[in-house]
């Protein structure tokens, strides 16, 4: 019985093995021609892959028929062609890979460029580099044993007082694992901007940054610096946006960090910035997509709102936002939270007719005295700031309210933070409007008007500063009966406003107003274009949640015609209201003294009302006063 239940089993077992192998010949018979058909990977393959192109951020030519790196740095390269033959790149990229690390393993190409290393092991496997791992001292060092979780794209918002930043500006943030209450500020920040000499006049900074006069790299600092900077210097919110992604799509992004710092690309102020390749180097994980597809010019805002709806692996590739507000916010949200009572007797110190003895805070609860000693530690740093450089009697205030905190029990008051709409639910950047007008002077006719960017007091949204105003190239024709004419061109126009919000002294009420462009002579003389340029300073207030008011004194130049002169002094009023979310108005009233002209004194008023359709239209009625009169309704496109 045993032999014959053996012998079945043995029986059995050749039946199935024998099955096996009809099976295999089946399968290679019904598949074999198509698995001959599949070609091995040549180098002639990978050095057409995007991937590959990415990597050394090939950028097709003018002409389209050459690619070439946007690197122009020569150490990124290890062909002496490397800049514009991705096969002879390649090649020597597989060379070097393939030499055994012995000695100063951190100048191993492996070390020098680990992303390429990876995607190349990736593709031919590990057996292709058949040698020990070159152990990379510095890149260690920077990624900390490789523990950085995660990556987050950072917007700094809009800053007029510099034109590098008139913008915004983007930075990547490696976050590093082990976060607690504050360590945010000792991940590493990777940034890439111009590299400007010191003291660059602004309007030659314009220039040669839109003519790609400057050189631009990629650097990294620890994000504390950014923070302090942009935040408590610069007075600028800064927004962060954390990103969905795996392990190994985070180390990759590192490592091609790590290949970039320190090298060197052509800059242009438009294009070729910091919100282009910051995108680039997210990009490198194929299937993220976070470059606008359809602009001219790339904009960190609109940069933003693109990630904020991006996807990637059918999930928002955004998974958090973070608010990191600038001191100026914080100060204001402290304020805003002290009761009628604490106010006043806040405002009684920062005007000097009360003092910490003074017995109306001492008899204050110990939290009423905590909140306002707090909000005057936040005032007197943002009204000195930078305290290094402020008078010595705020720096003495300040040292007072830091030695009355310390006396008071320690505690921290609950505090109430108003996070605005971020930059990434805003429109998008550039203008289009078609308008129907009618003069007194010339009758009905049209106008077209291109904004390429950005904003104007009634939809500066969200990411741009309030009632202010930032455009160039701003072009509008009239259009009548067959004849197309200038009427106006900014090459620049900047009003920069503070809002006062608190009303106390050092809350700084200062404006100015700057532009550089082209207006029509008059309404009567509407075919003669002249070239102005531009200045004013005042005061302005936010007299209500919706009400803001300005007052300002300047000066015109313009090339002299045959009657206004070689310019004005003048002085305006200005007034902007926001009552509802949609809708927006503006008024605006201004007194002109020509200098060496025949025109005597003369006034120009306008007003505007807008109401937005959406975030992609808005309709706008104008009417303007000057020599003649003229009413206008006009369509507009956000694009």
């Amino acid at each position: 019985m045993p032999f014959f239940v053996f012998f079945n089993c043995k029986f059995m077992l050749r039946i199935r093995f024998s099955h096996y192998i009809l099976l295999g010949v089946a399968l290679y018979l019904q598949f074999g021609n198509v698995l001959a058909q599949q070609p091995m990977l040549t180098l002639n393959d990978l050095a057409a892959d995007p991937g590959w192109h990415r990597l050394l951020h090939y950028e097709q030519s003018m002409i389209g028929l050459t690619k070439r790196s946007a690197v122009i740095s020569p150490d990124f390269f290890l062909a002496p062609d490397g800049a514009t033959n991705p096969l002879a790149e390649l090649k020597a990229t597989i060379s070097a890979l393939k030499l055994s690390p012995l000695k100063d393993m951190d100048n191993h190409a492996q070390c020098k460029f680990p992303a390429r290393y990876q995607w190349l092991v990736d593709r031919l496997g590990a057996s292709q580099f058949n040698h020990l791992e070159a152990q990379c001292d510095e890149l260690d060092l920077w990624t900390r044993n490789n523990s950085v979780r995660s990556i987050s794209v950072v917007l700094a918002s809009g800053y007029l007082a510099n034109p590098a930043s008139y913008y915004g500006h983007t930075l990547l943030k490696l976050n590093f694992e082990n976060e607690v209450s504050g360590s945010y500020l000792i991940d590493t920040s990777v940034n890439f901007g111009a590299i400007v000499p010191d003291n660059e006049n602004p309007f030659k900074y314009i220039a040669k940054g839109i003519l790609g006069g400057y050189d631009g790299g990629f650097s990294h600092v620890g994000f504390y610096f950014h923070s302090h900077n942009y935040g408590d210097h610069e007075l600028r919110d800064l927004w962060e946006y954390k990103l969905d992604l795996n392990q190994t799509d985070v180390d990759f992004i590192v490592k091609h960090s790590w290949e970039v710092l320190g090298k060197r690309y052509t800059y242009y102020f438009f294009d070729r910035n910091c919100a282009l390749r910051m995108a680039e180097i997210l990009e490198v994980i194929g299937g993220i997509k976070v470059l606008p597809s359809n602009s001219l010019w790339t904009i960190p805002q609109h940069h933003i709102q693109v990630l904020a709806q991006a996807t990637y692996h059918d999930r928002p590739l955004v998974s958090e936002v973070k608010f990191h507000p600038s001191r100026q916010s914080r100060f204001y949200n402290k304020v805003k939270n002290l009761t009628l009572n604490e106010y006043a007797e806040f405002r009684g110190l920062t005007t000097k007719q009360t003092t910490f003895d003074s017995a109306s805070f001492t008899s204050l609860p110990v939290k009423s005295q905590q909140a306002i000693v707090d909000s005057a530690i936040d005032y007197y740093q943002f009204v000195g700031s930078p305290l290094e450089t402020a008078p010595q009697e705020l720096k003495n205030a300040y040292t007072t309210a830091l030695s009355v905190r310390y006396k008071l029990p320690p505690g921290v008051v609950p505090l109430e933070v108003t996070i605005p709409q971020g930059p990434h639910t805003g429109r998008a950047p550039s203008w289009f409007q078609l308008a129907a007008l009618d003069g007194s002077a010339i009758g009905k006719f049209q106008t077209l008007r291109i904004r390429p960017a950005y904003y104007d007091p009634l939809d500066s949204d969200s990411g741009h500063i309030p009632n202010s105003k930032l455009t160039m190239a701003d072009l509008t024709l009239g259009i009548k009966d067959g004849e197309v004419w200038l009427r106006h061109l900014d090459f620049i126009s900047i009003e920069s406003s503070s809002p006062n919000l608190t009303g106390l002294p050092g809350d700084n009420t200062a404006a100015w107003k700057m532009r550089l462009g082209m207006d029509e002579l008059d309404q009567v003389q509407h075919n003669t274009a002249i070239l102005k340029l531009s200045g004013d300073i005042g005061l302005t207030r936010q007299v209500t949640s919706w009400g803001f008011l300005g007052a300002y004194v300047g000066a015109t130049l313009q090339s002299d015609s045959k009657y206004q002169g070689p310019g004005h002094s003048h002085f305006s009023l200005q007034a902007v209201v926001k009552p509802k979310n949609r809708f927006s108005g503006k008024f605006s009233y201004e007194q002109r003294f020509p200098f060496n002209s025949q025109l005597p004194t003369y006034e120009e008023s306008t007003l505007e009302l807008r109401f937005a359709f959406s975030k992609s239209s808005d309709l706008r009625l104008s009417y303007l006063k000057n020599q003649a009169s003229e009413v206008g309704l006009g369509f507009g496109f956000y694009w």
